[in-house]
């Protein structure tokens, strides 16, 4: 009996704490599990319909659309002919506002008309539209 430990305990002072064993755990393993924890959660929260790391469709998976109520709701990724239906713009005021040529597909994302035409971008479309808007 060792009697360290007894007269510890004969004068009323703490015993040493418990000591823990260590596991050793292989560090690539390690890494596995911490990886399939994190894009599991991700992945789950996904099927449950709570997450979406896509702006063109909502947590419930239906595609997102231009309205045409509210002009923050436009992103750069849609289509020139999906705004301008939506908003109920002609095609030639368009471009005569922002001096887009008139040969540009409908189906040119907002984005991409940045690269051609000068001075033109997603944000200045969405104030145009609310100044338009605006009795």
């Amino acid at each position: 009996m060792d009697t360290t430990i007894t007269r510890n305990k004969a004068r009323g002072l703490p015993t040493p704490p418990r000591r823990w064993r260590t596991v050793a755990v292989n560090p690539y393993v390690y890494i596995a599990l911490v990886l399939l924890l994190f894009f599991g959660v991700i992945q789950g929260f996904q099927r449950a319909g709570l997450w979406t790391t896509s702006s063109k469709v909502t947590a419930s998976g239906q595609p997102v659309v231009a309205t045409g109520k509210d002009p923050a709701e436009i992103k750069g990724w849609m289509t020139l002919g999906e705004v301008l239906t939506a908003y109920q713009v002609p095609r030639a005021e368009f471009d005569a506002h922002f001096g887009t040529p008139p040969d540009l597909p409908d189906t040119t994302a907002l984005k991409d008309i940045e690269k051609t035409a000068p001075g033109f971008s997603t944000e200045a479309v969405r104030a145009w539209l609310k100044a338009r808007a605006a009795p």
